[in-house]
């Protein structure tokens, strides 16, 4: 069964040379390409649709490009923003299935770096989860998950901050774990609590998806016990 989820990574801000920046981004994208089974890319320098090569001097434009700027001045410190689609073969060329939404190369810590890549045409869970878990080694996230879009769609009108949910599939770093009661949720039959070799643990609200309103319900009874005793997540998104 296809759905639309977004994967989405969060990692700390972090001073890295720029190469290492371009190399996250062309594993990442090489990972969509084998999961799509198509390239080349679509992205934006400003607002011009360029097409982007799978190599190492398009996303290097690309990064300088969309480096933070206000008023004609560039904000290194606050890394560059920037969005990369794919259309899946067969598929409308001139409309993305996939949107893969980059920052990299922020130094502040009160932002992240990271990755989210919205699959709008639709993947099967089990797709969303081999590329998660592909693509973690990558950007070693304190935190991220695989969010159901219909599952959002259901708790617009919800106060809490992205970070503050529970997602059929949420990973923790090891230094958010500390703070987290995940005794609540091994108590649960539907929670699967996978603890991780490098100290961080992934939640799963079911083994297997079943719909955006099973995990609605789930996502009810289980947030306000797991998150009573946290402190306040800062919500990026």
């Amino acid at each position: 069964m296809k759905g639309a989820f977004d994967v989405v990574l969060y990692s700390p801000a972090e001073q890295l040379e720029r190469h290492a920046w371009v190399d996250r981004v062309l594993r990442t994208l090489e990972r969509l390409a084998v999961l799509t089974g198509n390239r080349p890319f679509t992205g934006y320098r400003g607002n011009r649709e360029v097409t982007v090569e799978h190599k190492r001097s398009a996303i290097e434009e690309l990064i300088e490009a969309n480096l933070n700027r206000e008023g004609g001045q560039v904000f290194a410190e606050l890394g560059s923003i920037f969005g990369v689609g794919i259309t899946f073969p067969g598929g409308d060329p001139e409309v993305a299935d996939v949107t893969a939404s980059f920052r990299v190369g922020n130094t502040k810590p009160r932002f992240h770096n990271g990755v989210i890549v919205e699959f709008v045409r639709g993947i099967t869970p089990a797709q969303a989860k081999e590329f998660f878990e592909s693509i973690k080694p990558i950007w070693k996230p304190y935190w991220g998950c695989i969010a159901s879009d219909e599952n959002a769609d259901a708790r617009l009108d919800d106060d809490l901050m992205y970070e503050q949910r529970l997602h059929w599939y949420t990973c923790y770093g090891p230094d958010r774990v500390r703070d987290l009661d995940f005794a609540v949720l091994e108590r649960d039959p539907q929670a699967v609590v996978e603890r991780q070799a490098d100290g961080g643990v992934v939640v799963m609200l079911g083994a297997q998806w079943q719909s955006a309103e099973k995990l609605l319900e789930a996502q009810r009874r289980l947030e306000p016990l797991f998150f009573r005793s946290a402190p306040g997540a800062a919500g990026r998104r």
